[in-house]
């Protein structure tokens, strides 16, 4: 790891001032990254149409086809999703209607791409299936890999080297210079997954282009948005949760207002059962969440230890480097009782080496036990060692069990009843 100052950063987010003016001509190419058909619109149909009226390029990349939405079937389709041949029809049916959705948004069939990774599943792909594990399937339909005709990937085995993979091949050959991608704390697994994806294949294309602006929208939270009801002049606001990550406030014109009611309004899969929830978004402007990597700074060996961070959120955690090891601490706004379980998760990033052959590391306090995995298993390794106080967590592990990392993906959780069920959701933390 390289030397750095003695002290180390809080792992939030960037806090950026809100500003009022829309997306400006010099964004030449967007990407937008959407787990499902609908969440595109749902987040960031104003900033497609800011930047189409800029003239800029525009590119929307669909991970799945959003089939596994049983609920919406037995509303729209009057019938239980029970049977393959059901999952394929409702993915056809709601690609069909991002098409709709798009035209309205001025955006044409060649600027969407479809990956037809599996619904549900990106995030236990995120977690799970990499390197030798097998792939992917759907307790449902039992799939280990893409089945639906349009899709890009058709025919790819549900791993996390193909997600990842088919992901990086779309952002090479697009060239973003600004990327929109759902948010880490979204309380959607497919949305979190997302965010981990893309920003790896980011940091793996380092260098081979210029790096893009990157933000997150959100579309999954507790109670959110508020009310649930079409307010075209009433201003969308974080979820009390996640205001103190202050997004930038993106005003949406009456006409773009308009189109993106219309193109809300295409997804009737959806529109059938979750009316309220989907215009609910139609408000008079868009949130979106700095996405800048928290830094893991170096400590001197003889160094005192490091403050505990200050807990914003219900659980706040921060990185340091301490000789050869790596300090892991949390603080908690409540006592351990009340926090219930907590997980944290440590996927180290090293430029060079396959990602999945890295080590993924789950650390979970359990009353006030800590239990650690690699992967599946159970580990009873007294390297890593912790400490428990009435307010936080300390935890440290050598660096030599994360192979020496230049970042890592990490993620904090909570079981709490009625939480959200990702607290801070996956950050990047790099040197």
């Amino acid at each position: 790891m390289k030397s750095l100052s003695a002290f180390f950063f809080v792992l939030f987010l960037s806090a950026r001032p809100a500003f009022a003016e829309p997306l400006a001509p010099a964004v030449e190419r967007l990407l937008v990254v959407a787990p499902h058909p609908d969440d595109e619109t749902l987040g960031a149909a104003g900033a497609v149409l800011a930047a189409k009226e800029a003239g800029a390029a525009v590119r929307v990349l669909f991970l799945t086809h959003g089939e596994s939405n049983a609920v919406s079937s037995i509303f729209h389709l009057k019938k239980p999703t029970v049977v393959k041949g059901d999952f394929l029809r409702n993915g056809e049916i709601r690609r069909r209607e991002a098409l709709e959705a798009a035209d309205e948004l001025g955006l044409a069939a060649a600027d969407l791409v479809f990956l037809g990774y599996p619904d549900s599943g990106l995030e236990d792909i995120w977690r799970r299936h990499w390197g030798a594990a097998a792939p992917y399937k759907n307790l449902l339909t039992r799939w280990p890999r893409v089945p639906h005709a349009a899709a890009a990937s058709r025919g790819s085995d549900h791993r996390a080297e193909n997600v990842l993979r088919d992901v990086k091949k779309e952002i090479e050959a697009f060239k973003p210079t600004r990327v929109l991608v759902t948010a880490p704390f979204d309380s959607n697994g497919d949305h979190r997954a997302a965010f981990g994806f893309v920003r790896l294949a980011l940091l793996e294309l380092e260098g081979s282009f210029p790096e893009p602006e990157l933000e997150f929208y959100l579309v999954h939270a507790r109670r959110w948005p508020r009310p649930k009801s079409l307010e075209p002049e009433r201003s969308l606001e974080a979820p009390r949760e996640q205001a103190w990550r202050e997004p930038r406030v993106f005003p949406l014109k009456p006409e773009w207002r308009t189109r993106k009611h219309q193109a809300l309004l295409r997804y009737r899969s959806q529109i059938a059962y979750s009316k309220k929830f989907l215009l609910s978004f139609v408000r008079r402007n868009e949130l979106f969440f700095a996405a800048g990597p928290a830094k893991l700074e170096e400590l001197a060996p003889e160094a005192d230890s490091p403050p505990l961070p200050s807990a914003v959120g219900r659980v706040a955690l921060s990185f340091s480097i301490r000789g050869k090891e790596l300090w892991v601490r949390a603080r908690f706004k409540e006592s351990v009782d009340e926090l219930g379980a907590l997980d944290i998760e440590l996927f180290p990033y090293r430029k060079g080496t396959a990602f999945g052959s890295m080590p993924k590391y789950r650390l979970r306090l359990f009353g006030r036990k800590l239990f650690a995995f690699l992967g599946p298993a159970r580990l009873s390794d007294r390297r890593i060692a912790y400490a428990l106080g009435p307010d936080g967590l300390t935890v440290r592990m050598p660096l030599s069990m994360l192979r020496d990392p230049d970042a890592l993906f990490v993620s904090a959780s909570t079981a709490k009843r009625g939480a959200s069920p990702a607290t801070e959701g996956w950050r990047l933390v790099r040197k």
